[in-house]
């Protein structure tokens, strides 16, 4: 009856875990297909600014080519459009997966509990299509004027709003870094069981971790390039158009991309220096993202070059032993320039002081070698204490059991 029971069960869940492995694989593609298109929304957007910048711009005149090409502003709505459509099916289906889940591990959420989930959700979709919707639009001409203080003068600098707007644009990088987390071990329905096991919030935060965690150098190096490229693309728009003020001409990519190289090595040579308020907060922003992308390298390669407990203990001995061969060997060249040399010779004194280096040398290996054979030394002797103890107990039951044997005898 038992085993009919579970095979029951287990048919019952079969189809609801069929499902959930369709419903994750759905939604997951949905979200792929959400960075893809707003990673080539972001390329076109690129290819529109670069075709479109005019010749004689200067800092206080913004105009526009009279024959401007919306190609590429025409191209980006529409993918945008696409991957706005890809987020929100992304968000329906995920919705289902999360539901079906809940069937899978018997979870009973009361309608406050869901009600504020689909909160949370629905608010999450709003704040990504808030940020695809920020794009440069087919026949945006607006000006904005800023001041600006460029050699100890006030300028009014006139920026146009499609190319703010395109500056925002590159936040998409989160879409790209969320979507290969999502494509990782850490986000499936397995790692779900995981964190409601161990009680851990599943999500993007974690997955990041763990992608850090496993695979630390396609993570950093991916993060170190992204921000790289992007951060001087935003800095060459900002400070291109007070190139007459400047002697570095920002508009050669290679100059901004330099000087934000500069800035995430923490280097900072001072042969490039932003002129705008702008340009100076890109700079900022740069070095702390780079200061902290390196900070990650650094304890990567610490665990790297790190030695295990095992490693620790093959290095020191292979270290005493040599140490110890090459002691016995200074101490016989010691006896044999003693045996040879009439007393204070120099020879002599040369044996003596390569004797004392040895010495000393392996005295700090011996040292080191104590303490780990202290270490161990604790260990056994505590199990050699437990062993002591167990075998006295024994000794004693052995002792009251022979008592009552005799005494059974005796009636």
């Amino acid at each position: 009856m038992k085993i009919s029971c579970e095979r029951e069960e287990i048919k019952n869940i079969t189809p609801v875990y069929n499902s959930n492995s369709e419903l994750f694989r759905i939604w997951r593609k949905f979200d792929a297909g959400c960075a893809f298109f707003s990673t080539l929304a972001l390329v076109s957007a690129t290819l529109d600014y670069e075709t479109n910048y005019p010749g004689d711009r200067t800092y206080s005149n913004c105009h526009d080519n009279f024959i401007r090409r919306e190609g590429f502003r025409y191209t980006t709505l529409l993918l945008t459009l696409l991957s706005i459509f890809f987020t929100i099916l992304r968000f329906i289906y995920k919705s289902l997966w999360i539901q079906t889940m809940q069937r899978l591990n018997n979870i009973k959420w009361s309608p406050e509990n869901f009600s504020d989930k689909i909160f949370v959700q629905k608010r999450n979709l709003a704040l990504e299509i808030l940020l695809l919707l920020i794009i440069p639009y087919p026949g945006m001409n607006i000006n904005v004027s800023i001041p600006l203080r460029v050699e100890e003068e006030t300028r009014i600098t006139c920026y146009t709003l499609a190319e703010l707007f395109y500056c925002v644009m590159f936040f998409r990088c989160f879409f790209i870094i969320r979507s290969i987390s999502n494509y990782s071990n850490f986000q499936d329905e397995w790692a779900r069981m995981g964190c409601k096991k161990y009680n851990t919030k599943p999500g993007f935060s974690f997955a990041f971790k763990c992608l850090l965690k496993t695979q630390p150098a396609f993570m950093i190096s991916l993060l170190f390039m992204m921000v790289l490229f992007f951060t001087a693309i935003i800095y060459r728009v900002l400070e291109r158009p007070l190139d007459e003020f400047s002697t570095f001409y920002n508009s050669d990519p290679f100059i901004p991309l330099w000087f934000i190289f500069e800035s995430m090595s923490t280097v900072g040579f001072g042969d490039i220096f932003p002129i705008t308020y702008f340009g100076r907060t890109v700079s900022v922003f740069a070095f702390i993202v780079g200061a902290a992308i390196l900070s990650l390298l650094i304890v990567k390669l610490q665990d790297v070059t790190t030695l295990n407990n095992s490693q620790k203990q093959v290095f020191e001995r292979v270290s005493l032993s040599k140490t110890a061969a090459a002691f016995i060997k200074a101490g016989i060249r010691f006896y044999l320039a003693k045996l040879k040399y009439r007393p204070g010779h120099p020879v002599i004194f040369r044996r003596y002081f390569e004797l004392r280096k040895v010495k000393k040398e392996f005295s700090r290996i011996k040292a080191m070698n104590l303490i780990i054979d202290f270490s161990m030394s604790e260990s056994i002797f505590e199990i050699k204490n437990n062993i002591s103890t167990a075998h006295k107990q024994l000794k004693d039951c052995k002792t009251e059991l022979d008592r009552c044997i005799e005494l059974v005898k005796s009636l």
